[in-house]
């Protein structure tokens, strides 16, 4: 499903004037986009329920190389995580957005009730 789910993503940044390139088959970043001078880097998740743990070693591997972005280059890779349900709200209030804390060494816990939602993410850009 992540593939249908980073083209929503992309479909979404784009309509509000991102440029976006999908890195395919990554183990990291998926999206790249970039607007009004700034670079964005989005690593998507999807989640029918409403926490997701990124304590897996497959998943901690995945943190630790957007850690290691982050301290190499002063970029903030962010977590798009698509909460799936089925509720009639918009597609872009059913994503949420987080910046975990890179200067923290401990894996993160996404909740869905913590997360920006994309659509307000969208509005303060």
């Amino acid at each position: 499903m992540s593939a249908k789910y980073e083209r929503e993503l992309r479909t979404i940044l784009e309509a509000n004037g991102f440029l976006v390139i999908r890195s395919a088959g990554s183990f990291g970043i998926d999206l790249i986009s970039y607007k009004d001078q700034q670079i964005y880097l989005f690593e998507q998740k999807d989640s029918r329920a409403d926490t997701l743990y990124n304590s897996n070693p497959r998943l901690k591997a995945q943190y630790d190389e957007l850690q290691k972005i982050y301290f190499d280059h002063q970029i903030t890779p962010i977590y798009a995580i698509r909460f799936i349900d089925n509720t009639n709200t918009s597609k872009e209030k059913k994503w949420r957005l987080y910046t975990p804390n890179y200067a923290s060494f401990k894996a993160p816990i996404f909740r869905k009730e913590s997360g920006t939602t994309l659509h307000d993410w969208l509005i303060n850009r």
